[in-house]
């Protein structure tokens, strides 16, 4: 999407930076955001089943955001795993290495083709390694931005009147979070999300005014915090490549 490919832009233009470590960086984040998908969920489940309540979404599709959440990580995986990757480069046919693979790290435009891309990666992991505070800070950053949403559903709707458990609010966000990563055509998944919220909120018992209220108020509230808080950043480093374009061109 087009935050893994800033992300990877601003870590490749750091001091000592290079692309297998831009790419390291996205698809840690990945799967570090996949880690605390599944566990919230699962754990979310496990409350509310444990506490007598039911689970206002489908035990299969449950179990398939799960399993989803547990692919991606396997997937993400297998890219941060040099060895594997130079035994696909070196088990694949030749045109799959010219026209697929190299091209990651195109020898025509000066770069080391794909060995050299993975021996950058394997480089950024051992330095990764070297830091397990840092990773685990990352990990826990990381699944408190997944349950911003659900925290900001709870709140929106206790200011309501509508008392419904926390953990439930997890299990809908999960399957809202899952419409989300699907999507590709429209942004932000606009309608489509807000329905879904909207639906699953009157399941476990809500009107469908409020429901509708806490779902639009969720979405407001979560767009002007990430404006807030994205819009300084975007302004600094968007004013600190202006600054060095201009510096270059001097």
């Amino acid at each position: 999407s087009g935050v893994e490919i800033i992300r990877a832009y601003l870590v490749r233009d750091e001091e000592g930076s290079n692309v297998g470590k831009a790419v390291s960086s996205v698809v840690v984040s990945k799967v570090y955001y996949f880690i605390s998908f599944g566990v919230l969920i699962t754990l979310a489940a496990a409350v509310t089943l444990m506490g007598g309540g039911g689970v206002p979404i489908q035990p299969t599709m449950v179990w398939f955001v799960v399993l989803y959440a547990l692919f991606n990580t396997l997937v993400f995986g297998l890219v941060l795993t040099p060895s594997r990757l130079l035994r696909l480069y070196e088990g694949s046919p030749g045109w799959v290495r010219r026209n697929i693979l190299d091209r990651v790290y195109n020898p025509e435009m000066g770069l080391g083709g794909f060995p050299v891309f993975v021996e950058e990666i394997g480089k950024a992991i051992e330095s990764l390694r070297r830091h397990p505070m840092e990773n685990l800070l990352s990990l826990l950053m990381v699944g408190f931005h997944w349950s911003t949403g659900s925290v900001t559903a709870y709140l929106v709707a206790a200011s309501l009147g509508q008392r419904v458990s926390f953990w439930v609010i997890v299990l809908i966000y999960a399957v809202i979070e899952f419409i989300q990563q699907l999507n590709i055509v429209i942004p932000s998944g606009l309608g489509v999300v807000d329905a879904g919220l909207t639906g699953a909120f009157t399941v476990v018992g809500v009107p469908l005014e409020a429901a509708s209220a806490i779902s639009l108020l969720t979405r407001l509230a979560t767009y002007w915090f990430e404006m807030a808080l994205c819009g300084g950043v975007s302004l600094h480093f968007g004013y600190r490549e202006a600054l060095e374009g201009f510096e270059g061109q001097r």
